[in-house]
């Protein structure tokens, strides 16, 4: 029987993300207090890279949660949030010849509230299995990027097994790294100041590229320009410019801070220029590598971080610090691993897990934790049949995009069909409600907080104004409709007005006048 590899990318359809929108405006906290929101560790859900015959008949996911701990929040770390995932696909080869197959399955990056050391250090979350047999497997890392919150598979996959031959950065490449101290002992500046430090230099971008240590790049006035921010308190302060191939030019430096928009320079800071380092890009990644990582992927991430954050207006220019990634903070977490699946017949891949939440502290006494599963992904199988989900907890259930049914020991649901859409839902200790959920406001500003209070009075009040002077107005109008009608029945007007006939008067008969009376003669005058 002929045996034909074949790579596929089986990442599991789960992620802890929630409502970014609102992330913003959660991570404010006080000196006493922990903060009301951490971010979990977002993950992807299936894609194969090519195409493949094999056919998921059905997948069963099983999310357990237990009870969370009591202990203070500021004191709570990775093992009070830790949930695991059992992922159990059934898959099918329905050809004639027996297929090796390869699968990727990312788990997330760091969570906010991991120790670093726990989050990598401990593997027993995880196992692979086939047809209840366990299966080697290989932990790989990759550059999460800066989206890892909404983490991308495509770009994910290609990060993972991308081809960099074509790269500009190679391991034999020579690096230049130049440091500069700024003293402020004697400088005139408030120690409450946010100062900056810049390095104005020129560079041949067919020949070099540049980044630092932990400041930003722009372009300025037609040259490259590398600012540090840093506070005047430090008194002195330590930065590094690194260049990847030829060295740069470096035209000169400045202390300045900002007024009003404009530079305003520090006088009395002193720059000293320490001595050059001089080493290879594969030795400068080596000094840095995690022992858990391997250099292959290290190469490959580091190279990733470094092109992603390229100025826009410079792409010879990388922007950000390095220890965001040496911190492991843009690491994406793969397990790999291969199956064979046997010609017309079916195996049980089974994945074993942790997955990590969104936490919100926001409403007191009650946590709520946040998770994603991204359904979608399973689209890109040649097939899918149907899904059972069952979520284990004694936790209450809300918010979820999915109706589940309420079962002894938490809930389930199951179809026969591959769901559209996301599925996303919540777990708290007290059952609440989705208008219960977090609000922006709980620990605003309180001056804010009446500000938008009163103007919501101001707003309620001019409404019901208007509510009644419409209102007043229609009764006004129904008055002068109801006047108007009865004054004109009682008005004359203009025209003909038709009234009903009057009968003729009958004629008077004519009487023959009376003779006139006999008069008597006048009388004679008397003389």
């Amino acid at each position: 029987m002929n045996k034909r590899g074949m790579t596929l990318l089986l990442a599991l359809p789960f992620s802890a993300a929630g409502a970014l929108a609102l992330a913003s405006p959660r991570t404010r906290a006080s000196a006493n207090s922990a903060p009301p929101f951490w971010s979990g560790s977002d993950t992807t859900g299936c894609i194969l890279t090519d195409k493949c015959p094999i056919e998921v008949v059905k997948e069963k996911l099983t999310i357990e949660v237990g009870e969370l701990a009591k202990e203070n929040a500021m004191e709570e770390r990775l093992s009070v949030y830790r949930g695991k995932v059992e992922a159990e696909y059934t898959f099918r080869n329905p050809t004639e010849e027996e297929l090796e197959v390869t699968l990727a399955f990312p788990f997330g990056s760091i969570p906010d509230y991991a120790e670093t050391n726990d989050f990598y250090a401990d593997t027993s979350p995880y196992g692979i299995l086939a047809d209840g047999k366990e299966v080697n497997y290989t932990l790989r890392t990759s550059y999460a990027g800066s989206s890892r919150y909404n983490f991308d598979v495509d770009t994910g996959i290609a990060r993972l097994y991308g081809d960099r031959t074509e790269s500009f950065y190679k391991k034999e490449l020579p690096v230049h790294a130049t440091t500069y101290e700024v003293d402020l002992s004697q400088a005139d500046a408030d120690e409450k100041d946010w100062l900056q430090f810049g390095v104005l230099f020129d560079l041949d971008g067919k020949k070099t590229r540049a980044f630092s240590g932990n400041g930003n790049m722009v372009v300025s006035d037609g040259h490259a320009q590398c600012l540090f921010g840093f506070n005047c308190s430090s008194n002195s302060s330590d930065f590094t410019l690194y260049s990847v191939g030829e060295p740069v030019s470096v035209i000169g430096t400045k202390v300045f801070h900002y007024v009003n928009g404009e530079e305003c320079a520090i006088e009395g800071a002193v720059v000293r220029e320490g001595k050059p380092y001089e080493s290879t890009f594969g030795e400068m990644l080596e000094e840095r590598r995690p022992e858990d990582v391997s250099e292959e992927d290290w190469m490959n991430a580091f190279v990733d971080f470094l092109e992603e954050n390229a100025d826009s207006d410079c792409p010879y220019l990388s922007a950000g610090s390095w220890n965001w990634l040496t911190s492991r903070d843009l690491l994406m977490r793969w397990l790999e691993y291969s199956l064979t699946v046997p010609a017309n017949g079916t195996l049980v891949n089974t994945v074993h897990a942790p997955i990590y939440p969104e936490v919100d502290f926001s409403r007191k006494e009650n946590r709520v934790l946040s998770y994603t599963y991204l359904l979608s992904p399973a689209q890109k199988w040649a097939s899918f049949g149907g899904i059972e989900i069952e979520i284990k907890t004694p936790l209450f259930l809300s918010d979820s995009s999915l109706k589940f049914d309420k079962v002894e020991g938490g809930y389930r649901l199951e179809r026969n069909a591959l769901p559209l859409g996301e599925l996303t839902f919540s777990l708290s200790e007290k059952e609440i409600s989705r208008v219960n959920l977090y609000s922006p406001y709980d620990e605003g500003d309180t001056a804010l907080i009446v500000a938008i209070v009163l103007l919501s009075i101001f707003a309620a009040a001019g409404i019901a104004g208007v509510v009644v002077l419409v209102v007043r107005g229609k009764q006004r109008k129904k008055r002068r409709a109801e006047e108007e009608q009865r004054l004109r029945l009682g008005r004359a007007e203009e025209g003909t007005i038709d009234l009903p006939p009057v009968p003729p008067t009958p004629p008077t008969p004519t009487v023959p006048p009376e003779p006139p009376a006999p008069q008597d003669p006048p009388e004679e005058k008397k003389e």
